[in-house]
């Protein structure tokens, strides 16, 4: 029973090393969104990139300190939209986090 819980520890440690040595980026977009004026929301790293309805062909990129907080209220928002009790607002919500500072756009 030792070998075998050496073994194991000894496989996680494996494991935790080659995480460590690996630089991944995580990248989640949401499309098809029920939105007259979001067409895509991709969220990368400590970026969020939009592109509007009003002009397809240019994605705008903002600076985000916190995106799975930001990606949190994002889903939350999504699910009222989806649920349709008139409370959410993909483009209201984006809108209020431009003006609360929480999207910074890069220019």
């Amino acid at each position: 029973m030792r070998i075998l819980i050496f073994k194991i520890s000894e496989f996680f440690g494996f494991l935790n090393f080659k995480h460590s040595q690996l630089t991944t980026k995580m990248t989640k977009t949401y499309e098809n969104l029920d939105s007259s004026a979001i067409n895509s929301i991709t969220i990368e790293d400590n970026v969020v990139k939009v592109v509007y309805n009003s002009s397809i062909g240019k994605e705008y990129t903002f600076e985000c300190q916190n995106t799975v907080e930001f990606e949190q209220q994002l889903t939350a928002e999504l699910i009222d939209v989806e649920l349709k009790n008139g409370k959410g607002s993909v483009g209201r919500f984006l809108h209020q986090q431009i003006k609360n500072q929480v999207l910074v756009e890069n220019k």
